[in-house]
């Protein structure tokens, strides 16, 4: 069952900073990443913690630099592997398949997100959890196999929904994807349901980009 729309709508403080939103807007896990004290991410040679390379590596996409992005992730995975930390490990690959779906790498971008899910289970993060998880959906959307993206979209909105702390970004980008799957599927009734609800998160939100993709898919299907 899929949450009303802003029922899930607060902010989590205890998960920000570990994951970084690609879909429409700046999600409150993002803005952790701004903090210009990393303003040289990967010429920091004086780093030492996992976090500090995480962050670095946000930066480092941020300004397109996706080469030393990688690098920082991958630097953070491999100190993590020293010291057993799997929150930081989880972070680390979650880093890595963004980078790698921006590379256009599907495989390898998906294998990057579902050992953070794998090590995200096995921590106190589950807003995290359910952001990476829903990356997982999409991917497996934009490859055609719906039935598994189902299966973790409808987890990851079940986290969310769970959580009132969950942020409205998120939530609504869940139901984007969670509304894609629905339309590609053929259930017009419940997708126009979806999209009216995510409709109305970008509304709330002032993502503008957001609500116009809406009103297309919309347009769709109602046309139908």
């Amino acid at each position: 069952m899929v949450c009303e729309a802003g029922h899930c709508g607060k902010q989590d403080r205890r998960n920000r900073g570990l994951i970084l939103d690609i879909s429409w807007g700046v999600s409150s896990t993002q803005r952790f990443f701004r903090d210009e004290s990393h303003a040289c991410y990967a010429f920091r040679m004086d780093q030492t913690t996992p976090a500090e390379w995480i962050a670095s590596g946000y930066l480092a996409r941020r300004d397109h630099q996706l080469d030393e992005a990688r690098n920082c992730f991958s630097r953070a995975l491999h100190l993590c592997g020293a010291s057993d930390d799997k929150l930081h490990s989880a972070q680390a690959h979650a880093g890595l398949g963004q980078i790698e779906r921006d590379r256009k790498n599907t495989g390898a971008a998906l294998k990057h997100y579902q050992l953070a899910v794998e090590l995200y289970r096995k921590q106190d993060a589950p807003l995290a959890l359910a952001h990476t998880i829903r990356h997982v959906a999409d991917i497996l959307l934009e490859e055609g196999n719906l039935e598994p993206a189902q299966r973790h979209y409808e987890e990851a909105l079940a986290i969310y929904c769970a959580h009132e702390e969950t942020p409205a970004l998120d939530l609504a980008n869940a139901l984007r994807g969670y509304a894609l799957l629905t339309e590609k599927s053929g259930k017009t009734e419940e997708a126009t349901m979806l999209w009216q609800r995510t409709q109305a998160l970008y509304e709330q939100l002032g993502i503008e980009a957001g609500v116009k993709e809406v009103r297309s898919h919309l347009a769709f299907l109602m046309g139908r």
